[in-house]
């Protein structure tokens, strides 16, 4: 789905990246990006990354719940995402979104995904 959002929401296709608890921040066609295991190490990855993109971050409740310094990395990083035309994107099986977080923050409840049982 994101892939589509990238090819179709933008001027041009955007790449894709996508974090999660258990592989590095790793591009759709590119290889793992070293240095973004660790979810502040991905914040910062995205704060400095030039253009547009999308990062799809997975399970990031867990990180947003547990540490005050990555709930404040993720607030400050907004403007220069929101700067460079890129989309952050935080998928869950909880709706986590810390009080401080929530005016720069859209929840959409996708639903069960397709062929999930």
């Amino acid at each position: 789905m994101l892939r589509e959002v990238a090819l179709g929401l933008f001027a041009s296709p955007v790449p894709v990246w996508t974090w999660s608890l258990t592989r590095a921040s790793a591009a759709i066609t590119r290889p793992t990006e070293a240095g973004t295991e660790a979810p502040r190490q991905a914040l910062d990855f995205i704060a400095a990354h030039n253009g547009a993109a999308i990062f799809h971050l997975k399970d990031f409740h867990e990180p947003l719940r547990e540490s005050a310094e990555i709930r404040r990395r993720l607030r400050t990083s907004t403007k220069a995402v929101w700067t460079s035309g890129s989309l952050v994107v935080i998928t869950s099986p909880v709706a986590f979104i810390p009080r401080k977080s929530s005016a720069s923050v859209v929840f959409l409840n996708s639903g069960r995904p397709t062929g999930s049982s």
